[in-house]
């Protein structure tokens, strides 16, 4: 059974009576994780009954906040074990459970203090209105931030990432194949000082998101039941797609790919794809790929076992995605 989940994204312009919502519950945060850290209580909800009446009081909210201040102060603190630094909560932010928050048509209403309650009038296009006329996914939780001008540039960042994502998935989907990445590990150690590599490109590469779009792929390929599977991507562009000759002589600066062996060329990332499609395996249709690691998870959408009958190797966005065609068994 898989537990599929979807957020999006509303707009809405900043308040006074906002931005001191926003203040007051991260203040509760950084609060509740000092007396996590001075007391050493472990877990979300033991954290929760120690907060639950002292809050209340101090800051003069409803009961629910402590519960929503618990749970983030609790995944802040679960980092911080991780990391080893002092953990705070640095942006204005705040979130709700379902049950604690209403939404009728656009107008967002949140809790604050006993017999108060906020209404935010929220900013949507056709997308979001499709989402909130949509009665088949339950309500989940609500995350609400302060707008921030400096986050403009990561905020179209991912809207391109989305619209790729969008795109791929979509194209699977109308071609009824599976999507087949290739698994991303080690990259930032790969490009370290002390290769041939010039400082600027080390750090283009280095704020490069690539895991963000492999998270958008999977998601939206989930919710639309198109089947996703990482395979490892060693010697992909050093590896003929025709004859399956290795060429490690092959220099990074070198984007065309020329076989030695039986002189096939093709575009290096493009080769590099196609071997990546070849290396997938997914189990509930029925092919096994020796070599491959993969997933043989059902979704939505694919109750059915098929054969996999070929393989294309699409790229888009200057991303090299390789796709499997998915055609039912005669």
């Amino acid at each position: 059974m898989i537990k599929e989940v979807k957020g999006v994204k509303f707009g809405y312009k900043p308040t006074h009576q906002t931005r001191e919502l926003l203040t007051a519950f991260r203040n509760m945060v950084n609060d509740a994780i000092r007396i996590s850290l001075t007391e050493d209580i472990h877990g979300r909800l033991k954290l929760r009954d120690r907060l639950y009446k002292e809050f209340q009081d101090r800051y003069d909210v409803v009961s629910c906040f402590p519960y929503s201040v618990a749970e983030v102060a609790w995944s802040i603190l679960k980092k911080h074990r991780r990391w080893r630094r002092m953990p705070y909560a640095k942006r204005l932010m705040m979130k709700m459970d379902s049950r604690r928050y209403t939404l009728i048509h656009s107008i967002l209403s949140l809790p604050f203090r006993k017999g108060e309650r906020i209404l935010i009038p929220l900013r949507y296009g056709d997308y979001q209105r499709g989402f909130l006329m949509d009665d088949a996914p339950k309500r989940g939780s609500v995350t609400v931030t302060d707008t921030a001008g400096s986050r403009r540039e990561k905020e179209r960042v991912r809207q391109i990432l989305h619209r790729t994502a969008k795109e791929i998935v979509e194209k699977a989907k109308e071609m009824k194949q599976a999507i087949v990445p290739e698994r991303l590990k080690g990259i930032r150690y790969a490009h370290t000082r002390g290769n041939w590599e010039s400082g600027s490109r080390r750090r283009r590469l280095a704020q490069w998101p690539f895991r963000v779009l492999q998270a958008f792929i999977l998601y939206k390929a989930s919710w639309e039941g198109v089947p996703v599977e990482f395979v490892g991507a060693a010697y992909t562009s050093q590896t003929c797609h025709e004859c399956k000759s290795v060429n490690r002589n092959l220099k990074p600066n070198e984007r065309e790919w020329r076989c030695p062996n039986c002189g096939a060329t093709l575009d290096r990332d493009l080769n590099a794809a196609v071997n990546i499609a070849g290396r997938g395996k997914i189990e509930c249709l029925g092919e096994v790929r020796p070599g491959a690691q993969g997933t043989n998870e059902v979704v939505k959408g694919n109750e059915t076992t098929a054969p996999i009958l070929r393989a294309e190797a699409l790229k888009l966005a200057g991303l090299a995605v390789a796709i499997k065609s998915i055609e039912p068994s005669v």
